[in-house]
């Protein structure tokens, strides 16, 4: 096998340690009221939704304002 191929492969082994959301049609409800109330785009609140559905602690995006709390 190829070197590349199993560099790419270790690659998505590392992406295992992630959870995995599934956007249900309630979350795309709070999505939207979250960008109304917090005056955020559609996609930025639904990352901030879908990061609430976990347990996580601190979130990272390159759109929102550092130490912003919503």
């Amino acid at each position: 096998m190829h070197s590349y191929v199993l560099t790419v492969k270790d690659i998505l082994h590392s992406f295992e340690r992630f959870e995995t959301i599934i956007i249900t049609p309630q979350i795309i409800k709070d999505a939207i009221d979250c960008s109304i109330i917090n005056k955020l785009s559609f996609w930025d609140a639904l990352i901030v939704i879908a990061a609430e559905s976990t347990k996580f602690e601190t979130l990272w995006s390159e759109d929102l304002i550092d130490g912003q709390m919503i």
